[in-house]
């Protein structure tokens, strides 16, 4: 999940107020909580889902999917491993078409995994080259146990792992994933991903990302070469089809239609009208407070229901610490009126 992190961030300051939820899970969980989503209504239009690699690689190695399940997906944003074109990636993909007739697509973990063989034997031939040999030994922390079968007192284990792990970790090599290097952090250098948008029956790469240079619509190793820009104006993807089959960005948040409304307490005061009053004979209130409130509330990324409940008998200005009582027991949510501070203080 560690590398996930500072890719959501990204996206997320990207598209603004959005606060999505990331699906990071293994892939049969993953289907269920996409198809209970759909099931509640939340894969509808204001929803912004997320999903790691895990959804990637079944999309890369058993797509198409069944029509069901690609329902349950639709406007889903997926993460995925980038591996950059190359001539060795396409002459590897035509000797792996040959070898099994088309039958079996490997995903990126595929990739990464015929890699590591190769840097794994590279690691073994710097440490003959240098001049070491293998010996194992016993270790004591495996033991046998009364009615274990496992023999763990059997195994002996490789006397200079560390030095090949050294090994591995100085390792400068090019493979079909790109660039093998290790960082101090033993984690590889200038890592990637595509960003992926799952449309119809199928999905389409709207981007990359990359620690270098964060978002952007050209292969990140197009830019290595350069300084890195990661200035929100340089922070792009192309247009997403969203959850609802909108390109409309969605606020990232839905107010339930049967959610209970808020009720607003507003004092009914005979003087200073201009901060708050009531229009005679209606539920309408105007005045400066009034006008506040609902430029603020129009400012919220996501929507609110509230009702304006008038507080007190018209004849006489309100108590003002009632009103703000009424709140802690639980009659208003909230207050909207020239309420002072100094006011509340002295009650509380």
């Amino acid at each position: 999940m560690g590398m996930i992190i500072p890719i959501v961030a990204d996206m997320v300051a990207d598209m603004g107020m959005i606060i999505p939820i990331v699906a990071n899970m293994v892939a049969d969980m993953g289907f269920l909580v996409f198809s209970m989503a759909h099931y509640l209504g939340m894969m509808g239009n204001g929803f912004v889902w997320i999903a790691t690699d895990w959804l990637s690689s079944v999309l890369d190695s058993s797509s198409p999917l069944p029509s069901e399940t690609m329902d349950t997906l639709q406007g889903v944003l997926v993460l995925c491993a980038h591996t950059p074109d190359s001539l060795k990636k396409i002459a590897f993909f035509s000797r792996w078409n040959k070898l099994t007739g088309g039958s079996f697509r490997l995903n990126s973990y595929g990739l990464y995994a015929y890699d590591t063989i190769w840097l794994v034997a590279h690691a073994i031939d710097s440490f003959f080259n240098q001049g070491r040999i293998i010996s194992l030994s016993n270790d004591s922390r495996l033991h046998y146990g009364k009615g274990n079968k496992l023999h763990l007192n059997a195994m002996r284990i490789f006397d200079r792992g560390g030095l090949l792990l050294k090994n591995i970790l100085q390792s400068n090599l090019v493979g079909l994933i790109g660039a093998i290097k290790f960082n101090s952090g033993r984690t590889l250098i200038l890592p990637s991903y595509d960003v992926i948008n799952v449309i119809g029956t199928r999905f389409r790469r709207i981007g990359y990302w990359s620690n270098y240079s964060g978002l952007s619509t050209v292969p990140p190793e197009t830019l290595y070469s350069s300084p890195p820009n990661r200035s929100s104006a340089n922070q792009r993807l192309y247009s997403v089809i969203w959850p609802g089959e909108t390109v409309i960005k969605p606020h990232g948040w839905v107010f339930p239609n049967n959610g209970k409304e808020l009720r607003i307490g507003v004092p009914i005061r005979v003087s200073y009208r201009e901060f708050v009053s009531q229009v005679r004979g209606t539920n309408i209130f105007k005045g400066f407070c009034i006008d506040v409130f609902t430029a603020a509330v129009n400012l919220l990324p996501y929507a609110i229901q509230y009702q304006f409940i008038p507080f007190g008998d018209g004849k006489k200005n309100p108590s003002y610490t009632e009103l703000v009582e009424l709140i802690t027991t639980g009659v208003f949510d909230a207050a909207v009126g020239d309420i002072a501070i100094s006011q509340i203080g002295r009650r509380l």
